[in-house]
């Protein structure tokens, strides 16, 4: 957030995809 919006989004994403692999699996 204090980052940038750039940074901020991928955390995001980043945090996404890693609760989308711990349900996968």
């Amino acid at each position: 957030m204090l980052v940038g919006s750039q940074f901020d989004d991928a955390t995001v994403l980043d945090a996404a995809f890693a609760l989308e692999s711990a349900v996968s699996s």
